[in-house]
């Protein structure tokens, strides 16, 4: 579905990433992981446009969107949405007011039938009940599962989500994680997951990247890496401190 074919990008003089090529798999949970400043999700915005590569292409459903123009960018922006770290929701409206928002826009439907198309991606993830309640009324955990039902209503093919669970509680991580599985076991949806969270990393996800030094480290299942005898592999998921990863 998404290629990356030898993807270079710097900003200044800092090289970012340097020659990255994989594929992501329709329908499948995708985690890209490293340290802080690998890359992670500069190689992820590539997708929708928001970053362009210096050299290299990128595919989507076998097009090159390498050299798009912004305008080009705003239909496949439905069809691959983004949910952010932060939900960034607008706290004068409601939750079900949220999530009707982008239906009316995109969908060209009446104000009463975005709110009822809205309900029911609420319901799909557990929030229909919360749907009158203002966004600073809930915690974290709740707004971050308000915004992958906003993005729901887009009804994408593929959704990425940038290090969705930090900042929440175990509980509301556990329940996060559930809803990501979900999108690609009920709808098909391929999900892109930048994340640290090892948790998540084990219990959800069906193939795993590790960026380093700009390049792609080590791609395959999850227990590929809990295998690893690679020193920066085997560092990066213990957790220790001292090792051969550059800080």
């Amino acid at each position: 579905m998404i290629e990356f074919k030898n993807v270079s990008k710097a900003f200044g003089d800092r090289q970012i990433l340097k020659g990255v090529s994989l594929t992501v798999d329709a329908g499948k949970v995708l985690f890209v992981i490293g340290k802080s400043g690998a890359g992670k999700s500069v190689l992820t915005k590539h997708v929708v446009g928001l970053v362009r590569p210096d050299s290299g292409a990128v595919l989507f459903d076998g097009v090159d969107v390498s050299s798009w123009t912004e305008e080009q960018f705003y239909p496949l922006r439905k069809r691959c949405t983004m949910v952010l770290q932060h939900s960034t929701l607008f706290d004068s409206m409601t939750i079900v007011e949220n999530v009707a928002l982008p239906i009316r826009k995109h969908r060209q439907l009446g104000w009463n039938a975005a709110l009822e198309t809205a309900t029911s991606y609420l319901n799909d993830v557990g929030m229909a009940e919360y749907a009158k309640r203002m966004p600073d009324t809930l915690g974290d955990g709740l707004r971050k599962r308000i915004a992958i039902a906003r993005a729901l209503a887009l009804q994408p093919q593929c959704v990425i989500f940038d290090e969705p669970t930090t900042g929440l509680d175990p509980q509301s991580a556990i329940q996060v994680d559930g809803l990501i599985r979900s999108l690609a076991d009920r709808f098909s949806v391929t999900c892109i997951v930048v994340s640290h969270d090892l948790r998540s990393i084990f219990s959800i996800a069906d193939r795993v990247v590790m960026l380093y030094q700009g390049q792609v480290l080590l791609d395959g299942p999850a227990d590929v890496f809990r295998r690893s005898e690679h020193p920066v592999v085997k560092q990066f998921m213990s957790g220790v401190p001292d090792g051969p990863m550059e800080l």
